[in-house]
């Protein structure tokens, strides 16, 4: 495998050998990843960097051997699936990902078998997976007197990650997402929270909010008590 990294190192190389074979349990892989430094300008992430370019190389090469085995995609994958305790090709081991669960859902789809009507139609499935990162993030919730819920993150936004983070607060607290109002803050106003960024937000900053939430529940209980 071999990615351009334009002027200087840094390719996403090592994400895209971590990657490449991740949904799928193969006892013995080795691979080869190059970071191929070359008159360009330097390549940069962009959502889940290295993984997706990697992963349409091999979900294609999934096709084409179910096909040339005459063997519904699904059901190929369903055969070769990663699970609890399947190794990646970096030696870690998964824990319990749902990988199966997925494919058995899209399977039994009535979408999945219902006929192509028109021209250019067509139907596939891909997969692919990512890591997620945890580190440090730091949410602070207050219940108004009206019963609304202020949320102050330390994580800005990029994409909707303040309602995600309100509607896992939320969940917890029973009420709806729409009685939050969430605001990013500076440092002198939240604890420390580590670096933004897709494999980490919503599940980090969303950890918190549910912690935070759930504090909240106790608090409130301990009152009423």
């Amino acid at each position: 495998m071999a990615f351009e990294a334009g002027a200087y190192p840094g390719s996403p190389v090592g994400a895209g050998a971590e990657c490449v074979f991740a949904p799928y349990d193969i006892p013995n892989a080795v691979v080869d990843a190059y970071d191929v430094v070359l008159n360009k300008p330097k390549t940069a992430a962009y959502r889940a960097p290295g993984a997706t370019n990697a992963e349409f190389a091999s979900e294609t090469v999934v096709d084409e051997i179910a096909e040339q085995l005459g063997i519904d995609p699904i059901e190929f994958r369903l055969l070769n699936a990663a699970k609890e305790g399947t190794r990646k090709v970096d030696g870690t081991a998964f824990p319990r990902i749902g990988f199966v669960e997925v494919l058995e859902a899209l399977r039994d789809h009535p979408h999945w078998s219902a006929p192509l009507e028109g021209e250019n139609v067509g139907r596939g499935v891909a997969f692919g997976y990512w890591m997620n990162a945890g580190l440090q993030s730091a949410v602070n919730l207050a219940v108004n007197a009206d019963g609304t819920v202020s949320l102050t993150e330390g994580s800005p936004d990029i994409g909707g990650t303040r309602a995600s983070i309100s509607m896992q607060a939320a969940e917890v607290l029973g009420i709806p997402a729409e009685d939050f109002y969430p605001s990013v803050v500076d440092t002198d106003s939240i604890g420390f929270t580590f670096g933004t960024g897709g494999s980490r937000t919503p599940f980090a900053t969303g950890y918190a909010a549910v912690e935070a939430a759930k504090d909240v529940t106790q608090q409130m209980i301990a009152r009423a008590a």
